[in-house]
């Protein structure tokens, strides 16, 4: 029998920090980035090992059954290729990130990363790795320093914790402002918390952390959703929907596509800058040069369109999630039994609407309405 899935939700507050406590989280994420990727490089060393061994091969050979699938798991247990192999390796590691205290000191040693959190970095390693063993994905990625973004704990009672407006973490106590005006925070917050996230983004160049709540339970609502059957149409460029009552038929996502021609004259930008900064990568046909290592010089007008870059890339997200959430608002108060074409968006990338589909993420706005439908018990 599959298990059934625990429904939970987030809200995001902002953390108020002072110099300090932002110079000593740029130390622990970095520390964690460090843990994640020397967790990786073990475990695929461990692979090749275990895929060398001659055991492991003559089981890989026969046909499925339990007893096979029961020795390869005691050899992969073996090389520490498993979850509980990452948390073991994660666990050795996390000992050599301690501050020390000083000579003739009696404050007790306080550490960077507690044993929840790395564990929680363990998981992560192996949901990658995973992947990558066994076959959904064809390579593990390493985090470039500043891109290892979020920390989270098992629970809310060792560690990362919340209470009463203020964040603990290993001796910091970190403020949060909690917006007092608004109602859906003021209700939520009367929820369980089953366990606390710190995600760093980077906004208009400046570095902000944020505290992510996840909550046990459904979410309150702020909408209310009428019975009956609507049926939904998403096309290239429109989306339509029909109910006994109503019909709707309107642009989908109006207003990215300025956002995305703004996103294609950046890119334009940093390949003319890298072709000039970098003339022997290129043939004269304007080819990259196969097999040429030399190191890519990239000028500072180049970083400065990357960080636009990334800044676009960024309020095209965060304003079709918007977009995506008050559509799917409008949709479930015309019904909450919703009917809607399969179709194979991933395929239809391949088109020449690639593009389209991809910035407009159709697949994601379904998701949207199918989780705001299973918070009030409806299933599509």
């Amino acid at each position: 029998m599959s298990k059934e899935r625990k429904i939970r939700y987030i809200v995001e507050l902002d953390v108020l920090l002072e110099t300090f406590q932002l110079h000593i989280l740029e130390t622990r994420f970095e520390i964690a980035r460090h843990i994640s990727n020397a967790c990786k490089g073990k475990m695929l060393e461990n692979i090749a090992l275990m895929r060398a061994d001659e055991e492991y091969q003559s089981w890989l050979k026969k046909e499925k059954s339990e007893v096979r699938s029961a020795a390869l798991g005691e050899i992969r247990e073996k090389y520490d290729v498993s979850q509980t192999g990452a948390e073991r390796i994660v666990k050795e590691m996390g000992k050599h990130f301690k501050q020390k205290k000083p000579n003739n000191s009696k404050h007790k040693q306080k550490i960077h990363l507690d044993s929840h959190l790395v564990q929680k970095i363990a998981l992560q390693v192996w949901k990658s790795i995973s992947d990558y063993l066994f076959g959904k994905g064809k390579k593990v990625h390493f985090k470039k320093y500043g891109q290892f973004d979020s920390v989270e704990g098992k629970n809310n009672k060792a560690g990362l914790t919340y209470e009463n407006g203020v964040l603990y973490w290993n001796g910091l106590e970190m403020k949060v402002h909690i917006p007092m005006k608004d109602k859906y925070i003021q209700k939520a917050l009367h929820d369980e918390i089953t366990y606390c996230r710190l995600v760093r983004k980077t906004i208009r160049g400046q570095v902000k952390y944020y505290l992510q709540l996840v909550f046990k339970g459904t979410p309150p609502q702020k909408h209310k959703t009428c019975d009956g059957e609507v049926g939904l149409d998403i096309g290239i460029s429109t989306i339509a929907a029909v109910s006994d009552k109503e019909v709707m038929i309107e642009e989908f996502c109006d207003g990215l596509e300025m956002m995305e021609k703004e996103k294609r004259r950046i890119f334009r930008k940093m390949d003319r800058s890298r072709r000039a900064t970098n003339p022997n990568r290129y043939n004269e046909n304007g080819t990259t040069k196969k097999g040429n290592r030399d190191k890519w010089i990239r000028s500072k007008h180049y970083w400065k369109q990357l960080f636009k870059l990334k800044e676009i890339c960024r309020k095209i997200a965060s304003v079709r999630k918007i977009m995506h959430n008050k559509l799917a608002n409008t949709i479930l108060n015309m019904g909450n039994q919703v009917y809607c074409e399969k179709m194979n968006y991933k395929g239809l990338q391949k088109t020449k609407f690639g593009k389209r589909i991809g910035y407009k993420a159709p697949s994601m706005f379904l998701s949207i309405v199918n989780k705001k439908l299973s918070y009030q018990g409806v299933k599509n």
